[in-house]
C-alpha cells in the first residue's frame, strides 16, 4: 500500500515553499494529492498545469473522501482558510499534519484564524525556511522538537534558474525579456498587495517614516509614489518595469501605470528581475529571489521594524531605505553601479526540499 500526502496551497508563497518538495515525497514512495484555492490555483497552474481547486465542501469531506495518510498544508492570509480546517479535523482524526512557513513575518498570526491564541490552529510539526522563524514559534509555545528549519525549497530552484540565465548571459535575457528598454537602465520595481494576516500592518500609522504624497494610506501606494518621485529627481530617468504580485490587479494600480514604461504581470519573473540593472520592491520573496540572481536589490520600507520581515540572508545584501533621503540616495547610487550586486550565501543543511521529505515521510504510517 502507497502512502498518500493530501497538499493544501492557498497562498503563492506557500506554494514557492512546498512545490519543490512533492517530487521529493513522490519519490519516497509517497503519493501527493495536490489541492489549491485562491491565488494559488492560477500561480500553481502556470507551473505545473491545471490543478484541482477545492471541489470539496468542507474538511470532514475531503479526509474522508481522500484517507491520506498525512496532511501538508501552507500559510495563507485567508483567516478563514480550509487549511486551517484541515489541521483541526487531522488532529481529531488521528492524522499527522505539517505546516510550511517560507517567511518570519507575522507568526503569531500563522495558525490563529480568528481567535487570540496564536497555535489554536498549529500543526502537529512545522517547517520553516530558517532558524529566526523556527525560534518564532519556540517562543510561542510549539514544542522546540516539533519546529524544523529545513531552509526553503524554492532556493534550490532559484539557484538552478540563476546557472541556466548565467550562461544565457545577461544580455541575452534582456534582449528577450526587456526588448523596449534599449541601451537604457532598467529599474525593475516589484509589487505587493497591501494586506494580509493582521491587515493595520500594511495601512499608515504613527511610526511610518515614509509618507508618499500625504493623500495615501495603503503601504504599497505609499512606497510607489516614495519610488516615483525618487526616479523624477534622477539626472537620468531609467527604464521602469512594474511587475505585479499574482494578488495584485493591474486596476489597482491605474493611478500609478503612467509612471512605468512597462507592466509584467505574466511570464517568467526570475527572468525579469535577472534581466534588470537594478530591482527595488519592499519585502516580498521575489526581491530575495532577485539577490539570489545577483543583481543589485533596494527594500524600499515605510517602517524601521520591516526590516524583520526581509527573508533570512537579506541583512548585508539587500540595501534598505526608510527615510526619503535614503531611498534618493540608495538609487542613484544603484543606477550609477556604486552598489554591485552580491548573491546572498544561503547555507543549507542539505538541499532544502529533500530535508522537508525527509521530515515528511517520517510522519506517515508504515506501510503495510
Amino acid at each position: 500500500m502507497t502512502s498518500r500526502a493530501l497538499v493544501f496551497i492557498e497562498d503563492p508563497g506557500a506554494a514557492n515553499f512546498l512545490l519543490p518538495v512533492l517530487p521529493a515525497l513522490e519519490a519516497r514512495g509517497i503519493a501527493v494529492v495536490l489541492r489549491a484555492a485562491g491565488a494559488a490555483v492560477d500561480y500553481i497552474a502556470q507551473r505545473l498545469g491545471p490543478v484541482p481547486a477545492r471541489p470539496e465542501a468542507d474538511a470532514e469531506t475531503l479526509l474522508r473522501t481522500l484517507k491520506p495518510d498525512v496532511v501538508l498544508v501552507g500559510t495563507s492570509e485567508n483567516e478563514d482558510t480550509l487549511g486551517l480546517a484541515l489541521v483541526a479535523r487531522a488532529r481529531a482524526l488521528g492524522i499527522p499534519s505539517v505546516g510550511a512557513v517560507d517567511v518570519l513575518a507575522n507568526a503569531d498570526h500563522r495558525f490563529r484564524g480568528r481567535g487570540a491564541a496564536p497555535l489554536a490552529f498549529a500543526p502537529d510539526v512545522i517547517l520553516t525556511a530558517d532558524d529566526a522563524t523556527r525560534a518564532a514559534f519556540v517562543a510561542l509555545g510549539h514544542a522546540p522538537e516539533c519546529v524544523v528549519a529545513c531552509g526553503h525549497p524554492h532556493y534550490d530552484a532559484v539557484l538552478e534558474r540563476a546557472r541556466v540565465l548565467d550562461a544565457e548571459g545577461r544580455p541575452g535575457v534582456r534582449r528577450r525579456c526587456l526588448p523596449a528598454a534599449g541601451d537604457r537602465m532598467v529599474l525593475a520595481f516589484v509589487a505587493e498587495v497591501s494586506t494580509g494576516l493582521n491587515p493595520a500592518q500594511y495601512r499608515k500609522s504613527s511610526d511610518y517614516t515614509l509618507h508618499g504624497r500625504g493623500g495615501r494610506c495603503l503601504r504599497t501606494e505609499i512606497v510607489l509614489e516614495e519610488l516615483i518621485d525618487g526616479v523624477a529627481a534622477l539626472p537620468v530617468r531609467p527604464f521602469m518595469v512594474l511587475r505585479l504580485h499574482p494578488k495584485n490587479t493591474r486596476a489597482e494600480f491605474a493611478d500609478f501605470l503612467p509612471a512605468f514604461d512597462a507592466v509584467s504581470d505574466a511570464g517568467a519573473p526570475l527572468d525579469l528581475v535577472y534581466a534588470a540593472d537594478v530591482v527595488a520592491g519592499m519585502s516580498s520573496m521575489l526581491l530575495f529571489e532577485a539577490a539570489l540572481l545577483g543583481r543589485p536589490t533596494l527594500a524600499v520600507l515605510p517602517r524601521e521594524v520591516e526590516r524583520t520581515w526581509l527573508p533570512a540572508g537579506a541583512e548585508g545584501v539587500v540595501a534598505v531605505a526608510t527615510t526619503r533621503e535614503a531611498l534618493r540616495r540608495q538609487l542613484a547610487a544603484l543606477l550609477a553601479g556604486a552598489e554591485p550586486g552580491r548573491r546572498p550565501d544561503v547555507a543549507r543543511r542539505a538541499p532544502a526540499a529533500q530535508r522537508a521529505a525527509e521530515v515528511i515521510a517520517a510522519l506517515r504510517p508504515p506501510v503495510n
